[in-house]
């Protein structure tokens, strides 16, 4: 899982992972400690069952709910500012997040400027681009091989929400870039490609 975050930092991806648990099980009066954060906006993308022969990603939903029951009650969303998208498409993530002329999707219209803690959350498959060396998240009703017009590119993601004016934001990502799967090669001559966040 990558991490990246801009502004003031949150907890660790281990730490997630312990708090995403502790929630799930923790009694009601550890709950009502959770912080109070009504301004904190969240996209949550669970991307599970693709079309064609792309490999489902089994995981991806219950990932999903568990960064929802996180951001609600851990971090003090308010429910109806956590957009969850569950086996987005193209059309969705580009709604969303923007696109390259347009970088005012669903999410920067929800977010208030210098107030709001911005969380991006996206479990499902990654690729790279077999020309441009990108990285993309795989939308479910895209081809694989043909990522760079299909896929969501992950510097423009980070582009956009840069643009978004949040106070802070974090991206968590769940995605391989190899161009791999556990269920075999998504693309046929895929080299990997490795994000890092600038």
């Amino acid at each position: 899982m990558a991490w990246w975050t801009m502004g003031r930092a949150w907890a660790g991806v281990a730490a997630l992972a312990g708090l995403v648990a502790a929630t799930a099980l923790a009694p009601a009066p550890v709950l009502a400690q959770a912080a109070s954060n009504p301004d904190g906006v969240a996209v949550i993308v669970g991307n599970r069952a693709y079309k064609g022969r792309v490999p489902a990603v089994e995981y991806a939903h219950n990932d999903a709910e568990a960064m929802k029951r996180y951001v609600v009650d851990v971090l003090g969303f308010r429910d109806g500012n956590v957009i969850v998208l569950k086996d987005a498409t193209k059309g969705q993530l580009d709604g969303t997040f923007g696109t390259q002329g347009n970088p005012r999707g669903r999410l920067a219209n929800w977010v208030r400027a210098s107030e709001s803690d911005v969380v991006v959350f996206y479990s499902g498959h990654g690729v790279p681009g077999a020309r441009d060396r990108r990285g993309y998240l795989l939308p479910v009703d895209a081809d694989a091989e043909t990522a760079e017009t299909a896929g969501y590119p992950i510097d423009l993601l980070y582009e956009n929400l840069g643009k978004a004016g949040a106070r802070s934001v974090t991206v968590y990502l769940d995605a391989c870039f190899s161009g791999d799967s556990q269920a075999g090669m998504l693309i046929r001559s895929a080299s990997p490609v490795f994000v890092k966040a600038e």
